[in-house]
């Protein structure tokens, strides 16, 4: 397998003149001499964000800059991600990991539940990690007082059901999206269960609102029977909740027994009378970068793993 290499993206350089640089790595810098054929060489790798093939010709010089730390080596698996819509995805995901851990992800089934201000910003951050298979579960019309944080939606669209206008501009963009529509209301677990069980879903997103306990319930129910992790979110006024993201059923049924309190009593919590997109984003945004990292299997990096934490906007 042919290999190459490319800039090291947690690296800081600059060239100066007489064939010297400086770079910046992990908090220490350095100051170097290099040959002439190793500042063209780096130059055109980091200028153009070229790759480079390893050859006979060029591997002494490749292999010292190597060890200085200045370029990464990657394989023909991180190549063919090259001139598409994952190429910047693909190449800041190997930095982090050293590996083309992007392919975890890319034939994943998510279920979002809700396609509101949240919801939608979910599926937009998930299709350009290359998810293309989505479930989508929603029963409302969009309404004229959606349009300041559901933000594909326009004027036109008013009226019309939110599933089917979603499918259609996310569909346009590209044409290899798989949309599964549900315009149902969750009644009860059942109804999650046959949904996900028909369309071999790997991950619950819960977006929805109304009726908050009673859908939490219902997710939580569905995500013990089949063994299949689930997260949720919310937005307030000053505030935002991400998390948690559920995979263990132990934690499930502790989350559950509150949601089986407040559905007992007749308890119902309702969203707050103000949104605005920018918090919704915000909200949307956290929690989409930690069901990327949970779907990749780098559960250290899950900042809601089984826990919510609060996000403060105004302060």
């Amino acid at each position: 397998m042919k290999k190459y290499v490319i800039k090291n993206d947690l690296v800081t350089l600059l060239f100066l003149q007489n064939n010297q640089i400086l770079f910046k790595i992990e908090g220490n810098s350095y100051k170097k001499e290099v040959t002439n054929e190793e500042e063209i060489l780096l130059y055109d790798i980091y200028k153009n964000n070229n790759l480079v093939e390893i050859s006979s010709k060029n591997e002494m010089i490749i292999g010292k800059l190597i060890e200085i730390g200045l370029l990464c080596i990657v394989n023909e698996r991180f190549i063919k991600y090259q001139k598409t819509s994952l190429e910047k995805t693909n190449h800041l995901l190997y930095m982090l990991f050293n590996d083309v851990v992007i392919e975890k992800i890319l034939k994943k089934t998510i279920m979002i539940i809700g396609v509101g201000g949240i919801g939608i910003e979910i599926i937009n951050h998930l299709i350009a990690l290359g998810i293309k298979k989505f479930v989508l579960v929603d029963y409302d019309y969009i309404d004229i007082t959606n349009l300041n944080r559901q933000l594909i939606f326009g004027v036109d669209d008013v009226g019309k059901n939110k599933l089917d206008v979603v499918k259609k501009i996310f569909c346009k963009k590209d044409k290899s999206l798989n949309f599964l529509l549900y315009k149902k209301k969750i009644e009860c677990k059942n109804d999650l269960v046959s949904i996900i069980r028909k369309n071999s879903c790997d991950f619950i997103v819960c977006a929805a609102d109304l009726p908050f306990a009673k859908i939490n319930k219902s997710v939580i129910e569905a995500s013990i029977e089949l063994d299949i992790p689930c997260s949720f979110s919310g937005v307030g006024i000053k505030s935002g909740s991400v998390g948690p993201i559920l995979n263990n059923n132990e934690l499930k049924r502790q989350f559950l027994m509150k949601y089986d309190k407040l559905v007992n009593s007749g308890a119902e919590a309702f969203p707050v009378a103000g949104s605005i997109s920018m918090t919704n984003s915000i909200v949307s945004a956290y929690l989409s970068m930690d069901i990327m990292f949970f779907l990749m299997g780098k559960l250290e990096k899950v900042k809601s793993l089984n826990k919510c934490y609060e996000l403060s906007f105004f302060e």
